[in-house]
């Protein structure tokens, strides 16, 4: 019998919680001062207008619709790392849940340009040193971003 479904279903897990600890979860929309104006973020770390899901500020969610969003809108930010990441599917979990991470947090187009020529030519230690130079929001070092890119560093070298 084959582990593959057995290793999704730990590596699924593992990316939802990673996300959920490293967004948090709002369950009402608001707008967060280190994001661009006009930009709103809910659930687990969703945001209109990017999502193009219509949100309103103050607008409430549950639990279980947080759970349900996330769960949508992850295959948005791991289909393009499949692209550009030889091998994806090979990569240690955590070493995927770190890629992942930083690509629902900065987009797939930054992890595609300056995280995957990294991993594709075996520099693994120099990918996921690059994460850490992704701390900014609006031209400041943010503590937040500082500790999220400490934790997916710490998560792309572990072999699992």
């Amino acid at each position: 019998m084959s582990d593959k479904p057995q290793n999704k279903t730990r590596y699924a897990a593992l990316l939802f919680g990673f996300l959920a600890a490293a967004e948090g979860v709002m369950l009402v929309a608001r707008h967060d001062p280190i994001d661009p104006p006009g930009t709103i973020v809910y659930c687990i770390g969703s945001t209109y207008p990017y999502e193009r899901r219509p949100v309103k500020i103050g607008q409430r969610f549950t639990k279980a619709e947080c759970e349900s969003i996330l769960h949508e809108d992850i295959p948005k930010y791991e289909a393009p790392l499949r692209k550009c990441i030889n091998n994806f599917d090979a990569l240690p979990d955590h070493r995927k849940v770190a890629v992942v991470s930083a690509s629902y947090n900065l987009g797939p187009s930054r992890v595609c340009k300056a995280i995957a020529p990294k991993l594709n030519s075996g520099d693994v230690a120099g990918a996921c040193r690059a994460l850490l130079s992704y701390n900014r929001s609006l031209g400041q070092v943010r503590r937040g971003l500082v500790k999220r890119r400490a934790l997916e560093q710490q998560w792309c070298l572990r072999n699992d």
